[in-house]
């Protein structure tokens, strides 16, 4: 049993493996109904696709309100209690969706949902004051191997789920899961900061940091793009192509599957630095807005939505892409700036892509698949004139960031 623990592990271990764990159960009882079967599933409950954008970004600003003082709740109570609290909060949020027969109980839910992301600055913390020897490579693990897999098989089940009972029985399990990912977390331990003692950062200096300010601007614009151009994906799929649950749940795991791929020809490649997967996410999404609407035949659209991927990929690289240019005692605060603006721009994203598709289905579309090549040439330029040349000067200033020369060894 030790050892298919330690397989399943990815080499993390003592809170980190937790944290591994926890979030993978914590993205599995989202990947049953997230992606996949979310705006269909209440457009089946009587709303339109405007109203359904318009409960999404009601409930985005919640988590945008709670994103502004993420550091300061951090400071007073700690980071494992706002990552216990925020796993427990998505345990009502399920059971409101099951309940759910009108816009009320469906905004309930949503905010629910969406006050979870409160944790994600509080675990990105934790793995910076973790005692990993390569940080990044935690974060790789945690924000983007593991999801990818809880994605790969969440719709699947989700998908079987709906069609052999009902889409509301998904939601059953999204509270069963979201209840072993909350156990867990009560499991995790409050590790020492490794800026206590120092000046702690704030906003302001975030916003006077040239690299994180557009870091954190970057991250607004890809989300709010990215999502306009993929939110109504699965409308369009059912409406146009006349998938079901099954299909669905299948075209989403495949981009789950996308992910995991571009993950992994990231981490054998080293030329591919953060800001470039980045790029290469969002070129990837360009991809799956064009196949949905120029391929009716399932066997070809199904194994295209592996381009969805790009969406995770580029998300999650955020934060370690942040991590690399920012001081110690700004992290959590910086960490916080980024849920912050992607909040921001995945608020925005549904209210506008739902106005777009009752205009027209196919407008969200094709707006985001000229928009994101544009968006993926700008992450090149932020590389080029923006960071490198901070990590440069960082390493100059402290060597100590600088990654370890590789060690020779007998032939």
């Amino acid at each position: 049993m030790n050892v298919l623990v330690n397989r399943l592990s990815l080499g993390l271990t003592g809170n980190l493996r937790v944290l591994l764990f926890t979030i993978f159960l914590w993205e599995l009882g989202f990947g049953l109904y997230f992606n996949n079967m979310l705006t269909i599933y209440m457009k089946g409950v009587g709303l339109t696709e405007a109203k359904v954008g318009t409960i999404l970004t009601i409930a985005g600003l919640f988590r945008i309100g709670l994103m502004l003082p993420a550091g300061s709740i951090m400071d007073h109570v700690g980071r494992k209690p706002v990552v216990v609290g925020a796993a427990f909060i998505s345990i009502p949020g399920a059971l409101a969706y099951i309940f759910a027969d009108g816009w009320e109980l469906l905004l309930l839910a949503s905010i629910c949902m969406s006050v979870n992301a409160l944790g994600f600055p509080a675990m990105s913390a934790i793995i910076a004051d973790s005692n990993a020897e390569d940080p990044l490579d935690a974060f790789r693990k945690l924000y983007t191997v593991g999801p990818a897999i809880a994605f790969i098989i969440g719709p699947l089940i989700g998908g079987q789920i709906a069609a052999l009972t009902s889409q509301r029985a998904v939601f059953v399990g999204c509270a069963i899961i979201f209840t072993g990912a909350f156990l867990l977390a009560t499991r995790l331990s409050e590790p020492p900061m490794h800026n206590h003692g120092n000046r702690r950062g704030g906003y302001i200096d975030i916003i006077r940091h040239r690299p994180i300010r557009m870091v954190v601007i970057y991250g607004f614009v890809m989300v709010l793009v990215l999502g306009f151009g993929t939110t109504f994906l699965p409308n369009l799929v059912t409406d146009k192509h006349g998938f079901d649950d099954q299909q669905r749940g299948l075209a989403f795991s495949f981009g789950a599957v996308g992910t995991l791929i571009l993950s992994v020809a990231m981490s054998k490649t080293k030329r591919i630095t953060h800001i470039r997967g980045v790029a290469l996410g969002v070129l990837s999404v360009s991809g799956i807005c064009i196949a949905a609407l120029v391929i009716s035949n399932p066997y070809l659209l199904i194994p295209a939505f592996m381009m969805r991927g790009g969406f995770m990929m580029a998300w999650s690289l955020l934060t370690p892409l942040a991590s690399d240019i920012t001081p110690k005692h700004l992290q959590e605060r910086t960490f916080a700036g980024i849920e912050f603006s992607t909040g921001v721009g995945n608020t925005l994203a549904p209210i506008a892509a739902g106005v777009a598709y009752e205009f027209n289905q196919s407008a969200p579309f094709l707006l985001g698949a000229i928009v994101m090549p544009i968006l993926a040439a700008v992450a090149i330029w932020l590389e080029r004139q923006v960071i490198q040349p901070e990590v440069d000067r960082r390493n100059r200033v402290d060597p100590l960031n600088a990654p370890p020369e590789p060690v020779a060894t007998a032939a």
